[in-house]
Order: C-alpha cells, then sequence, then structure tokens
C-alpha cells in the first residue's frame, strides 16, 4: 500500500488510468501554444514547467504540442518537477537522453519548502540562460495539473493561496498558468479513501473554508481589486457611523494573490472526461478567444466535515538547509533532445 500517494497524490502508473491525451487534445485542437507565443510577444525562448509532473507523461506531451505549433527558431524548453524521487528516476529513464536537442530537466523538488525550490529555480534558469546563451528570466507557461487539491489538503487554504502566488510568481512578465483543479467531490473521495485503507485522513480537510475551488481560484488568480486590504477594522470618522467589518487573514490574503498574480485574462480550455476543467490564466490582455469562465457550484459543496487531527507537515529546519544540494544532486537534465 502506497500511504504517500493517497496523502500527496503522487501515484505511481498514473497515466494508465488518468491518460495524457485527454489532456493534451484541448492544446491541440485551439493552437493553443500559438496563440499564447504571439500573446507574449513572440519570444525566442518558450520555457515550461510543471509542477508535480509525476513520470513526466503529460509534461512530455505539452513540450511536444509546443514545438509542433511554434516557428522552428523558438527554443521550447522543459523543467518537471515532483517531490517523489522514485517517480523522477522513471521520468529519466523514460525522456532524457544525451543525444537530446531540446533542454529538458526533472528535479525532485518539493515545491511547498519555500525556500529551497526558490534557490533551485533561481540556478536553473540562470543555467539554462548559459545554455541557450539568452536571458530567460522566468516561465512562459507554468502547468498545474491536478495539484491543487494535494497542496490544500496538506497545507489548509493559506498554503493553497501561497501556492498559487509562488506559482504565477515564476512567470514572465507576460507568462500562463494552467491550473487543473479537482471539485470539491475529489476532495471528499480522498478522505473516504483514507478511511477505508485506515490510514491517516487528509490534515486540513475539515477545516477547509475554501469549497467552491473552481471558483474560488477563478477569484483568486483573476484581479478585481487591486487596493491593498488591510486585516484590521477601518477607523470610522466622526462623521461616518456606518459599520465596518474586518477582512480576515484569508480574504487579505486571496486578494494579495490577485495582487501577485497579475492575471488579465483566462480561457476555459475545456472539462477532460473525469469532470475536471483546465483554466488557463494568462498576465496579457492580447490574447485572443479568452473565454468567460463557466462555474457550476456544486450541490452540497459546504456541507459540514468530521474534524481531523493535524500534525505538523512543514519542512524541518534540515530538510530546508539540505534540499538545495539533493536537488542538484538528483536533478537529471538534458541539453538535447530526440524532439524538433
Amino acid at each position: 500500500l502506497n500511504i504517500s500517494a493517497h496523502k500527496y497524490g503522487n501515484y505511481h502508473k498514473y497515466y494508465t488510468f488518468h491518460p495524457s491525451s485527454a489532456r493534451i487534445s484541448f492544446f491541440s485542437s485551439g493552437d493553443v501554444f500559438k496563440k499564447l507565443w504571439d500573446a507574449q510577444g513572440q519570444p525566442n525562448v518558450f520555457s515550461i514547467i510543471d509542477i508535480g509532473c509525476n513520470e513526466g507523461n503529460l509534461s512530455m506531451d505539452v513540450l511536444e504540442q509546443a514545438q509542433k505549433e511554434l516557428p522552428s527558431h523558438v527554443r521550447c524548453t522543459l523543467l518537471g518537477i515532483d517531490l517523489d524521487s522514485s517517480l523522477i528516476d522513471l521520468a529519466v529513464a523514460k525522456y532524457v537522453s544525451a543525444d537530446n536537442a531540446t533542454p529538458i530537466a526533472f528535479a525532485p523538488i518539493n515545491f511547498m519548502n519555500s525556500v529551497a525550490s526558490k534557490a533551485f529555480l533561481d540556478k536553473y534558469l540562470i543555467d539554462l540562460s548559459a545554455t541557450l546563451k539568452k536571458e530567460v528570466v522566468g516561465f512562459s507557461m507554468v502547468c498545474l495539473f491536478s495539484i491543487t487539491m494535494w497542496i490544500h489538503l496538506n497545507f489548509g487554504d493559506d498554503g493553497l493561496v501561497d501556492f498559487l502566488a509562488r506559482s504565477a510568481d515564476l512567470l514572465t512578465p507576460l507568462g500562463s498558468l494552467v491550473v487543473e483543479p479537482q471539485p470539491w467531490k475529489c476532495y471528499k473521495a480522498a478522505d473516504k479513501r483514507c478511511r477505508k485503507l485506515g490510514i491517516t485522513r487528509p490534515l486540513h480537510f475539515s477545516a477547509l473554508q475554501i469549497r467552491d475551488i473552481e471558483r474560488e481560484i477563478t477569484g483568486m488568480l483573476l484581479p478585481t481589486n487591486t487596493e491593498p486590504v488591510s486585516t484590521e477594522p477601518a477607523a470610522a470618522s466622526s462623521s461616518e457611523k456606518a459599520a465596518v467589518t474586518a477582512v480576515t487573514p484569508v480574504e487579505a490574503k486571496k486578494v494579495y494573490t490577485q495582487i501577485q498574480a497579475g492575471m488579465q485574462c483566462h480561457w476555459d480550455l475545456g472539462k477532460e472526461g473525469w469532470g475536471r476543467t483546465i483554466y488557463l490564466f494568462h498576465r496579457s490582455g492580447e490574447l485572443q478567444h479568452n473565454q468567460p469562465v463557466p462555474v457550476v457550484v456544486e450541490k452540497n459543496a459546504i456541507a459540514d466535515s468530521e474534524n481531523v487531527s493535524e500534525t505538523d507537515v512543514q519542512p524541518s529546519a534540515d530538510e530546508t538547509a539540505s534540499a538545495v544540494n539533493k536537488a542538484e544532486e538528483g536533478i537529471h537534465t538534458s541539453k538535447k533532445s530526440k524532439l524538433n
């Protein structure tokens, strides 16, 4: 029994029951990469990162589709990261070769270890710039496929907000964020699975306030208010007797995420066979054919749940101090790829 998979979602043989073809079809049917590349100013480098890449199947499909749609002079690059080093080893065995022509890398990184992951990613971009002999200041596309639920369950509402803000912060100034959030019914299924198997239930399940997942994530990433938000009540003037309501810390952080993400438009790419919608958020308002995201509120989405005992899942100081070295020792890269 792989207990870790039921806790963090790092399932082995994941693509046997959720094939990557079900997702990549939404990208291949509408010239998505060509439109993004045009909206980003037709850069000479199109860099992709897949956070929670598993064995890399979908990561590589995204890279291949970008290469099919973009002009041959555009250097497409890929970095896949996952907290499970055994999954990274499988990705390397399948996709990394010294005979390849495209920069491809897979690394065992826990993105929620913010200090170590930032240090690693900063160094990765510096090294990539040296390899390409072109400055790479961020990622053209950040992919978050079916990972938001696992972040949310293990790090709570604040963890989800921080995760989205930090993911968006990896983008170039005109970059794009792909998000495939699991709806609330998947959370309930994950909790039920743990109870049935007799393993520790999801850490924050009962305490989560963010449960209308798709609407909340869309609201966090699309700014509706650029004014600073205080967590304290504003003092009413002597002439004003109206009541003032304080903004809760989570609400304040949501607005902070809106400002930090700075997304200007979004695109609903479609819903795959198991009921998850793929959303594309873009920092430029010039993306063509952007559509409003249709949101369906699940029945009983805010239903009460049982209490869950909590334990600390944050990385220890020793883990943080050594994570960069471990990641650099474990990173598998290729400056060449079989892809054209």
